[in-house]
């Protein structure tokens, strides 16, 4: 017969169940604290990369060769994030978990732009550019691995849509601001486009493109309440149709197709929806060699590009310049390019206003295919996740179509791909989130297949 637990061993238990309780506590509140702080940064650290907001206070399409008061700090501000989310990670993981999160699949080309810094002809800007891609990379996969795809998919759903409605208010309200002025050093005949709180209607129209097409997901899913949701879409659908930025209204027709045929594939026979591909690879290939012309006037345009076809035939004749290893990256093409540009065709640009051209025309063959490589890797995760499995994905669904759409806009638009321009950091994290889902994917995968063999 087992004896009665005196009364000092029973508070004994009783402060240790406690105390046991109490760290739980403790460190579950570590944890969300953590959580709260990396998603901020998170959210800084997208809106420092793209300078959202700057232009309100410095534009400098209006004060070409002034003392950029911003510009002069903003590396530092960038890096400091940077790095502020990559140790918030490690302080929270221990070394080794931190080692799995580290960007490796991107490293190659952060390396081979860094020793870039030994035969171009700018060493200082490459560095400094090399710099802050491999900062941006690092923070973004230890914020990604860490908050996890959804949550930082509703980051992004936030920080979208109050930069959208934000732009709406600057362009109505004060239009000084958010609009084009026609005094810009470059390209005068934008005036009266909305540009927002961003440089320039180009940067605007992505923006909304993709907060529109977010939206537009939400609502269907019914995951955003009714009111927010149609402010935010109207807000964008204005936006997107008074910048005027036809890439960017393209881009938003191919995110939404794609996204309703990968709905349509879960719901249609196998026999008609070979059919309906068919008919639609048919149509493409088919249709627009003759239609062409009437396609760009009713969006206003010639077959031309707005001027970007001749740039892209210099860009071409630089490419044989430094066909391996580039003119260096950040550069745009370099002096060649923008002298090329001049004499030929005298346009003054900054680049062939084409996110494939300025990658190769900076980075060569070697570094197209260093960062190329990561991102078609991304794709391929998203589109195992998508098509080999009929359990529908939300998240996972959303983003691969904008990181399809991204690489339609990198098409006729130079700065997809860089994290210091003012698309390149929204852009970027999409191909990222894709891998980050996959992860988990297959970890799910793991801990149930040991449930099932426990």
């Amino acid at each position: 017969m087992h004896s009665r637990p005196d009364r000092r061993h029973a508070t004994d238990y009783l402060h240790n169940t406690r105390l046991f309780d109490s760290n739980l506590d403790h460190d579950y509140s570590r944890v969300r604290l953590i959580r709260k702080i990396l998603s901020c940064l998170f959210v800084l650290l997208i809106i420092a990369y793209a300078g959202v907001g700057r232009d309100l206070f410095f534009n400098s399409n209006l004060s070409v060769g002034a003392d950029d008061p911003i510009g002069a700090y903003l590396v530092y501000v960038r890096c400091l994030i940077g790095f502020s989310c990559i140790i918030l990670v490690w302080f929270k993981c221990a070394l080794e978990s931190s080692r799995k999160i580290f960007p490796w699949i991107f490293m190659p080309f952060g390396l081979f732009i860094l020793l870039s810094t030994m035969w171009v002809d700018d060493p200082k800007d490459v560095g400094r550019e090399a710099i802050q891609f491999s900062v941006f990379i690092w923070a973004l996969f230890c914020c990604c691995f860490e908050l996890g795809s959804i949550k930082v998919f509703k980051l992004l759903c936030l920080l979208c849509g109050a930069s959208i409605f934000l732009s709406t208010v600057v362009a109505i309200l004060v239009p000084s601001l958010g609009r084009h002025s026609g005094l810009e050093i470059v390209q005068y005949s934008h005036a009266g486009r909305w540009k927002g709180i961003f440089t320039h209607k180009n940067t605007l129209g992505p923006w909304a493109a993709i907060c529109l097409f977010l939206y537009t997901v939400l609502l269907l899913d019914r995951s955003v309440s009714i009111v927010l949701g149609f402010t935010v879409l109207a807000c964008s659908a204005l936006c997107l149709l008074l910048s005027e930025s036809v890439t960017s209204i393209v881009m938003f027709i191919f995110m939404i197709s794609f996204y309703l045929f990968l709905n349509l594939r879960r719901i249609a026979t196998p026999e008609l929806f070979l059919v309906m591909v068919t008919s639609v690879l048919i149509f493409a290939v088919l249709i627009p060699p003759f239609v062409s012309d009437d396609l760009f006037q009713i969006f206003g345009r010639s077959s031309d590009l707005t001027g970007r076809t001749d740039l892209w035939s210099v860009a071409i004749d630089v490419f044989y310049e430094a066909p391996f290893l580039g003119q260096g990256y950040g550069l745009a093409g370099g002096k060649i390019f923008n002298g090329l540009a001049l004499a030929l065709i005298s346009a003054s640009t900054t680049g062939p206003d084409s996110g494939y051209l300025i990658t190769i025309l900076e980075t060569g063959i070697i570094g197209i295919v260093l960062l190329f490589t990561p991102i078609i890797y991304c794709i391929s995760c998203g589109f195992r996740q998508c098509t080999l499995s009929f359990k529908r994905n939300n998240v996972t669904q959303a983003a691969l179509c904008i990181a399809l759409g991204v690489l339609v806009l990198a098409f006729t638009e130079g700065t997809a791909f860089g994290p210091t321009s003012s698309m390149g950091s929204l852009c970027l994290t999409w191909f990222v989130i894709l891998l980050v889902a996959q992860v988990e994917s297959e970890k799910r995968k793991r801990a149930h297949y040991k449930e099932q063999n426990a």
